[in-house]
């Protein structure tokens, strides 16, 4: 892991004077000769420079590895929703029970609570925490689904045979 080097500037009077110590034709050797350094700072060397080029190197393979990760996340889900059947024929026994047994769901947008009735008068509740994320809820008769608008704009749209496979379940073990 890189650890990050704590520069320090070069302090003192004079820092920037220069004294001629050998001329040879057009050449002049120059020293820098300070009149106090107070604090030497931290040195300009090839070892505080390859640090500096390990530290960018290593910063550059941890994104490319974090960019690859996140890459690989998105087409996965991706490719789960695209592999997803929502069309009309899909889940074929949860929509004839949704159907045949439940009206529309009622949703109380105080508790964000949604409540599915069978014909039977049996209940199910979900409680959505959705207090901080949702700004409204719709649902799509012809879609049959719920369309939950989140304060972004962004729209999730949840299919109500997803979410009533539990029902289905509460309900046949209550008929038997």
């Amino acid at each position: 892991m890189y650890e990050k080097t704590n520069w320090k500037a070069r302090k003192g009077t004079g820092l920037n004077k220069f004294t001629e110590t050998e001329r040879a034709g057009n050449t002049v050797v120059l020293t820098n000769t300070p009149d106090s350094v107070t604090e030497p700072g931290t040195p300009f060397s090839e070892d505080n420079m390859n640090h500096i080029e390990h530290g960018i190197f290593e910063a550059h393979e941890a994104n490319q590895a974090l960019q690859g990760a996140i890459t690989k996340e998105i087409n996965d889900r991706t490719t789960a929703l695209d592999n997803h059947d929502d069309s009309n024929t899909a889940h074929a026994k949860i929509r004839a029970i949704i159907s045949n047994l439940i009206g529309l769901p009622e949703y109380n947008s105080t508790s964000h609570v949604i409540r599915f009735t069978a014909q039977n008068g049996a209940t199910m509740e979900i409680d959505l925490p959705l207090e901080e994320l949702v700004q409204n809820i719709d649902y799509e008769p012809d879609t049959k689904k719920i369309v939950l608008t989140k304060k972004d704009g962004t729209k999730i749209r949840i299919d109500i045979s997803d979410l009533l496979c539990c029902f289905f379940v509460i309900l046949m073990i209550g008929s038997m």
